[in-house]
C-alpha cells in the first residue's frame, strides 16, 4: 500500500511539472542515461540559431553568465601560456561530465571559447569515425577542416578531426580519441588568428 501510495504521489508530482516543461539541454538529463554511445554523446550539445554549445553553456557568454545560469562562482586561472585563445580556464559539473571552459578577450570582453567534454565510456569504444558520423547526423551539413599544421591529412586519416558548422558563424568540434578521449566545441575565430 505504501508503494502504491509513492508511486501515485510521484506520478501526481510529474504530472503537475512536467507541462511547464524543461530546457532542451535538460531532456536527457540523467548521467546514467548519458551512455557514451557516439549518438548519446552529442544528444546535450547545442548546435541551433543561438549558437554552439553543451547544455546550458553557450560560446561566447561571459564568466557572470555562466555563473548565474549554473548557480556558482567559477574559479578561473591561467590557461596555457602558449594559447592566446585558453587566457583563463575552469572546469564545471554539468550533467554528471566535468567539463573543461577556456576564455579569451574579445572586444575587452571576456567569453567562452572552447568546451571540452569528455567521454565517459572506455577507450575501446572511442572511434574517431563513429563519432563523426553521429555528429554529422546530430548537425547535417558539418564540413571537415584540414589541421591549420597538417594540411596534408585528410579525414580519413586524421585522428582528431575537426568540423566547422554550417552557417556563417565560426564554430566547430574537434573529436579526440586518444589520450583522455573528449570533444571539444569552439569557435573559430580565436584559431584564426594564429600563425
Amino acid at each position: 500500500m505504501l508503494m502504491k501510495t509513492m508511486t501515485t504521489s510521484l506520478a501526481l508530482l510529474f504530472s503537475l511539472w512536467l507541462p511547464i516543461g524543461l530546457p532542451a539541454w535538460a531532456e536527457s538529463a540523467a548521467p546514467s542515461a548519458v551512455a557514451d554511445g557516439p549518438d548519446a554523446m552529442f544528444r546535450l550539445m547545442r548546435a541551433d540559431s543561438k549558437g554552439l554549445g553543451w547544455g546550458p553553456l553557450l560560446l561566447g557568454m561571459t564568466p557572470a553568465e555562466i555563473e548565474r545560469h549554473l548557480g556558482l562562482k567559477l574559479a578561473l586561472i591561467r590557461g596555457h601560456a602558449d594559447s592566446p585563445c585558453e587566457e583563463q580556464e575552469t572546469t564545471v559539473v554539468v550533467q554528471g561530465r566535468t567539463i573543461r571552459l577556456s576564455f579569451w578577450t574579445r572586444e575587452s570582453r571576456l567569453i567562452l571559447n572552447s568546451i571540452g567534454v569528455p567521454f565517459l565510456d572506455d577507450l575501446q569504444k572511442c572511434s574517431v569515425r563513429r563519432f563523426a558520423l553521429a555528429l554529422k547526423r546530430r548537425v547535417p551539413g558539418v564540413t571537415y577542416v584540414p589541421a591549420w599544421d597538417n594540411p596534408g591529412v585528410t579525414e580519413p586519416d586524421d585522428d582528431g578531426p575537426t568540423y566547422a558548422l554550417p552557417g556563417t558563424r565560426r564554430m566547430a568540434v574537434g573529436i579526440w580519441c586518444g589520450a583522455e578521449p573528449h570533444i571539444d566545441l569552439y569557435t573559430l575565430e580565436c584559431s584564426d588568428a594564429q600563425p
